[in-house]
């Protein structure tokens, strides 16, 4: 991290000699979530304090498939990521807090879906909101017309 308006201030969080990469930070700044290859056979995800870089936590656990590419939701409830553990890239969602409740968001065997971000959408209540990776729906409607044309 380093002071945005001149640049100083650099400091390394993540002083290992493992590759870290794709940090997202948590919606009220304290964590950072980042994707790293650290020895355990393939990149997971870890979470650490953005602050000074304690407490890092590996959150996902397989051993055999690439997680990777954080994003947290803007209410600090979820995070999005992408992952081949069944079979090619795909989408997933997790509850931030305890890692559980991971979702396929896209289940598309044909292509690889990678590198989410989030979007508050408007549900059709006002009193509730849908949170969505950006691009989910465009990634739905385009697999969608591919099926089409595949027909």
């Amino acid at each position: 991290v380093m002071n945005a308006a001149d640049g100083s201030n650099v400091t390394n969080l993540t002083n290992n000699s493992s590759i870290d990469w794709q940090p997202a930070w948590s919606p009220d700044g304290t964590q950072i979530a980042f994707g790293s290859y650290r020895g355990f056979g393939s990149d997971q995800i870890y979470v650490m304090n953005a602050a000074d870089g304690s407490n890092v936590t590996r959150l996902t656990h397989h051993f055999s498939a690439r997680d990777t590419s954080p994003a947290c939701s803007p209410d600090g409830t979820q995070l999005a990521f992408y992952s081949n553990r069944d079979g090619n890239y795909e989408i997933f969602v997790m509850n931030a807090s305890d890692c559980s409740n991971v979702t396929n968001l896209t289940m598309n065997i044909s292509s690889n879906d990678r590198h989410p971000a989030w979007s508050p959408l408007l549900a059709p209540e006002p009193s509730t909101s849908l949170l969505l990776p950006a691009g989910i729906l465009s990634l739905l409607a385009l697999n969608q017309r591919r099926r089409e044309r595949q027909q």
